[in-house]
């Protein structure tokens, strides 16, 4: 599995914006991003921390995404993305 870092930039109002999330629309969202990349394996998974409580969600599928040539006008030059086998 390759790893490739993008630097993502957030609006000044990031913060804010998290506080409204609904986490099952942006979990939702994500989801339907995989199937629109034409997955057909979509997983999630979910860490949890030290005290129990939700820290992390992984969202992986089988779908084609975005072209790795696109992914630094797309996201900067510091996320990190993980690619294998599904």
């Amino acid at each position: 599995m390759t790893t490739q870092e993008y630097n993502v930039e957030v609006k000044d109002d990031f913060i804010e914006r998290q506080a409204k999330a609904q986490p099952i629309q942006a979990l939702s969202e994500l989801v339907w991003n995989s199937l629109d990349a034409d997955a057909t394996e979509v997983s999630v998974e979910l860490e949890h921390d030290a005290l129990g409580g939700l820290s992390k969600i992984y969202v992986r599928d089988n779908g084609h995404g975005i072209p790795r040539d696109d992914r630094g006008i797309a996201f900067g030059t510091e996320v990190v993305i993980e690619r294998g086998c599904f």
